[in-house]
C-alpha cells in the first residue's frame, strides 16, 4: 500500500517515479522513493475530483467538486497552468476558465482542461497561451497528448499550434478511447467499433469504460462490472 484514502492521482517519471495524489480530506501530497516529500493543505475540507501533475517544475493542478481548478509550479514559462500568467506560481492559483471544469491533463508544455459542457481548452505551448484557449466542443474523450474525440470526429492538438486538426468519423459515438486517428474506438449505438467501422469487442453492450493498450488491445468494462479484453472476459484472470 502506497497511500490510503486517495480520491484522485497522477504520475510522472523523470529520474524517479513521482505520484501526485489528492486525499479524501482535501490534502494533496507528492510521493517519491517510498515516502511523501511534499504536502499541501490549501484545499483541506474540500472535495477534489481530479488532479494533474508534470515533473518539470513540479507542476501541480487540482479540480474541485464545485468546478473550479487551481495550479502551481516553479516552472510555468509558457503559461501551462492556465492561470493567466507566465512565470513561477508558488501558491495554488485559480485557472482562468469561467465554466465548471471536470477534468484536467498535464503534458510537457501544455495543460488540457475539459469543462462540464464538454468544451476542451488548452494552455501553454509555443504560443505561450497563459489564458486557456478553446480547442473543441462536445468532447467525449481526451488525453494528455492533445488527442480528443467528439460524437462525430477525432482531433489532435500540437503544442506548436493554437488550433486542432479534426477529421470526421464515418459514424457517431457515445463513448470513446484511443491513441491516434487510426487507433480510436468507441461505443456506436449497440456496437463497439474502430474509426474505420470495424467492430471490436463484439457482444458487449452498454460499457461503462473503454481503453486501448499498445495500439491493438481493446478493453471494456461491461455494465455489470466485468472486464473484457478483445471480447474475452478477463475479470478473474491475471494471466490473460
Amino acid at each position: 500500500v502506497l497511500l490510503e484514502n486517495v480520491v484522485a492521482f497522477d504520475a510522472c517519471c523523470s529520474s524517479n517515479i513521482k505520484l501526485f495524489a489528492a486525499l479524501s480530506d482535501g490534502t494533496v501530497v507528492l510521493y517519491e522513493n517510498g515516502q511523501i516529500v511534499d504536502t499541501n493543505e490549501t484545499f483541506l475540507g474540500k472535495n477534489i475530483v481530479d488532479v494533474a501533475y508534470w515533473d518539470n517544475g513540479i507542476r501541480c493542478s487540482v479540480v474541485l467538486e464545485d468546478g473550479s481548478a487551481y495550479g502551481w509550479s516553479t516552472y510555468n514559462p509558457d503559461g501551462q497552468l492556465g492561470t493567466g500568467t507566465t512565470g513561477s506560481v508558488y501558491t495554488p492559483t485559480k485557472v482562468a476558465i469561467d465554466d465548471p471544469i471536470i477534468s484536467i491533463k498535464a503534458a510537457n508544455t501544455v495543460n488540457y482542461f475539459l469543462t462540464e459542457n464538454r468544451t476542451l481548452y488548452f494552455s501553454g505551448g509555443n504560443y505561450s497561451v497563459a489564458t486557456p484557449y478553446k480547442l473543441a466542443e462536445n468532447v467525449l474523450y481526451f488525453d494528455e497528448n492533445g488527442f480528443f474525440v467528439t460524437p462525430s470526429s477525432v482531433g489532435s492538438h500540437s503544442y506548436t499550434s493554437l488550433s486542432a486538426q479534426i477529421t470526421a468519423l464515418p459514424f457517431t459515438v457515445q463513448m470513446a478511447a484511443g491513441e491516434s486517428y487510426n487507433n480510436t474506438f468507441g461505443l456506436c449505438g449497440d456496437e463497439i467499433r474502430k474509426t474505420d467501422g470495424t467492430p471490436v469487442l463484439q457482444g458487449i453492450t452498454n460499457p461503462t469504460e473503454l481503453a486501448i493498450y499498445n495500439s491493438n488491445t481493446y478493453y471494456a468494462v461491461a455494465a455489470d462490472g466485468l472486464l473484457f479484453a478483445d471480447g474475452k472476459n478477463v475479470t478473474n484472470s491475471m494471466t490473460d
